[in-house]
């Protein structure tokens, strides 16, 4: 698993996500660095957002290859129906 950080991301299960800081020397135990700092449309009340670590490659943990908080790129086809829903709301 990668991403590319210069283009739009979301979570694995689709919520708004925004990178904020990509040079951080967080380490969060297990001796794993987080350089990744990212505003995420929270989990349970999408009016909030919560500001969570990352590791480089978009984990949000590193024992856990598919969780649904990790970062993953939009795809052209998200982006573009989202406006869709966007604009028939």
């Amino acid at each position: 698993m990668s991403i590319d950080i210069t283009k739009p991301v979301r979570t694995r299960d689709g919520r708004k996500a925004t990178i904020i800081a990509t040079d951080q020397i967080v380490s969060e135990g297990g001796g794993y660095i987080y350089p990744i700092r990212a505003r995420v449309e929270h989990p349970n009340d999408p009016r909030k957002t919560v500001e969570w670590n990352y590791l480089a490659d978009g984990r949000w943990k590193s024992n856990d290859h598919k969780n649904h908080n990790d970062l993953v790129n939009e795809s052209h086809w998200h982006r573009w129906l989202g406006a869709i829903a966007g604009w028939a709301a």
